[in-house]
């Protein structure tokens, strides 16, 4: 059965370095795209609009951590001061601690650091969060350990039978990209 979590964690790299490189060579014309993207129906003059967060995915903090893993949801705002659109990227932690990653403008998004703007679309992407969850229960399969306590009605008691649910469920997160 290792062979397998390592076939699975090799799969999960290979998808991710995929999704990295899509995103890396989207042209310019299709990333003005995506930038207007969220302005459409946006209003005239100046405003500011923070977004909703997303759904809570699983975040590696550190191996020396104390806390290894921890659940983030991410959430853009958008906005237009003196003419310049603007977009802010924030991640939301389970204590509710908002931070703010990122910050693009227009001009910055689309000339100055478009590489620091594809990486925001790359976690964005919908499959970036099926690539994390499943990253997770592989990890949990191998720790046999469920530190964000997601499993229902099973608990890391039994080797084998813990690590075929955590298999079992990675698989389920990795189908979705195949669809």
């Amino acid at each position: 059965m290792p062979m397998k979590i390592w076939q699975m964690r090799a799969y999960l790299r290979l998808y991710d370095r995929k999704v990295a490189h899509k995103i890396a060579l989207i042209p310019p014309k299709e990333l003005k795209a995506f930038w207007d993207s969220f302005f459409g129906g946006a209003p005239d003059g100046a405003f500011e609009e923070d977004g909703e967060p997303g759904d809570w995915r699983p975040h590696h903090v550190d191996e020396t951590a104390e806390r290894r893993w921890c659940k983030r949801a991410y959430a853009l705002a958008r906005g237009r001061k003196e003419g310049d659109e603007y977009l802010r990227y924030y991640t939301l932690d389970e204590e509710g601690e908002w931070d703010e990653c990122w910050k693009f403008t227009r001009g910055e998004a689309l000339k100055v650091s478009p590489k620091s703007f594809r990486y925001v679309a790359r976690t964005l992407h919908s499959d970036h969060f099926f690539l994390e969850w499943a990253d997770y229960w592989l990890a949990c399969a191998m720790s046999g350990n469920d530190p964000l306590k997601q499993a229902r009605g099973i608990s890391p008691v039994d080797d084998d039978e813990w690590t075929t649910y955590c298999l079992k469920t990675a698989e389920e997160f990795l189908d979705y990209l195949n669809k």
